[in-house]
């Protein structure tokens, strides 16, 4: 017997499809991302074009900093975090001197801590950085034991308080540890989203057993009451 609620007339047959397990799922939900991604990006971009000066942003997993350039350029505050001491050495490299630009060298995560950060394991013949796959809650096969490295990790409730004030715009690209980050927002209520908008990219294909509180996530954050979060970014 299935166990998938009935259909939506008006949601659509990938919608319907992400809530099936396995395969079929993660399979619905990528197919879903990758129609949307025109849609998504205008929707950051457009989130993007209503900065200025006395916004704060945040860019979490900043890597080298190619988004945090880009909320710079608006003249916003913005605060990038990224946990990976050789990749943060790059982003200091790339934009440390930006006047609105404060770096952070840690992950964002549910709670404070320590904890330790997986580099992805190359590919023969992949230019691929090891370090665009680092991760502290990934547990798949493709993720180094040996390359690891013990690193800081910040409350997302504690980045929101960074810089003062209500976030105006924040993404998040943390490699798997979005799931305990969301499923602490959605414990604490919309009255913690102290921000506009955010961008979230998941990592269901990468990490199947994330898929099914994914798919619960989405439904719990688009509810009436929550900011625009859009968990397809990507």
């Amino acid at each position: 017997m299935s166990t998938l609620p009935p259909p939506p007339r008006a949601d659509g047959l990938l919608r319907w499809l992400e809530s099936a397990p396995g395969y079929l799922g993660r399979a619905a939900s990528r197919e879903r991302r990758l129609r949307g991604k025109a849609r998504n990006q205008a929707a950051f971009d457009a989130a993007l074009a209503r900065l200025g000066p006395g916004d704060i942003c945040h860019d979490l997993g900043a890597n080298v900093g190619e988004v945090t350039r880009r909320m710079a350029a608006t003249g916003a505050r913005v605060h990038a975090w990224e946990p990976d001491p050789d990749t943060f050495e790059k982003l200091q490299a790339a934009l440390g001197e930006l006047p609105n630009v404060t770096l952070h060298r840690a992950a964002v995560g549910a709670e404070d801590g320590t904890v330790t950060l997986r580099r992805m394991i190359p590919r023969r013949g992949s230019r691929l950085d090891p370090s665009l796959g680092s991760s502290v809650v990934m547990e798949n096969p493709q993720m180094s034991r040996e390359d690891c490295v013990e690193v800081e990790q910040v409350a997302f409730r504690r980045v929101l308080e960074t810089g003062g004030g209500h976030a105006a715009l924040i993404k998040m690209d943390v490699e798997g540890a979005e799931v305990p980050i969301l499923r602490a927002l959605v414990a604490d209520g919309p009255e913690a989203a102290r921000f506009d908008a955010m961008f979230v990219e998941t990592h269901e294909w990468q990490e199947p057993r994330l898929h099914p509180e994914i798919v619960a996530l989405r439904r719990a954050l688009a509810a009436p009451g929550w900011p625009a979060i859009n968990l397809y970014w990507h």
